[in-house]
């Protein structure tokens, strides 16, 4: 088949340089320092209870503090922008 090989070489040079991008990526740690954790619904509610069990359990495996910042209001928009930002 015409053009088969060329399309080989092209794969073989794609997973080449996917190999070599990844490996970079693995050498970065994460996280490098303290995360949040944004929920956007009061605190004292079911769900809050439960980021607050799941950052615990985080801060624990990652070593690095992980806050709940409570953000609720305007129909769960207010948290969904701040993850935006």
């Amino acid at each position: 088949m015409p053009g088969s090989t060329s399309k080989a070489v092209l794969f073989a040079a794609f997973v080449g340089l996917l190999a070599a991008v990844s490996g970079a990526a693995y050498a970065q740690t994460y996280p490098g320092g303290p995360v949040k954790l944004i929920v956007p619904v009061p605190a004292g509610g079911v769900t809050d209870t439960m980021a607050r069990i799941i950052a615990q359990r985080l801060t624990e495996a990652w070593g690095h503090p992980v806050v709940v910042d409570n953000r609720p209001g305007g129909n769960y928009a207010v948290g969904a922008q701040a993850v935006a930002r």
